[in-house]
């Protein structure tokens, strides 16, 4: 029969396991969220550019009707 002590380790060892995944696991997040926020940081400069490269071709075509 399991003594007191015994049962006291077990469950320590089962929170040290569990909290081992959680911490785990919970980095595989960031770290997917962090490439996620790259990724969406490039698109948005991207388009940043595309925008203001269109505004600089209309504000030629306006000097040029001008």
């Amino acid at each position: 029969m399991l003594s007191f002590l015994n049962i006291l380790i077990l469950l320590l060892l089962a929170t040290v396991i569990f909290l081992f995944i959680f911490v785990v696991r919970q980095r595989q997040i960031i770290f997917q969220l962090k490439q996620e926020n790259a990724s969406l940081t490039q698109s948005k400069e991207s388009s940043l550019e595309y925008i203001d490269a269109l505004w600089e071709s209309q504000q030629e075509i306006i000097q040029e009707e001008k």
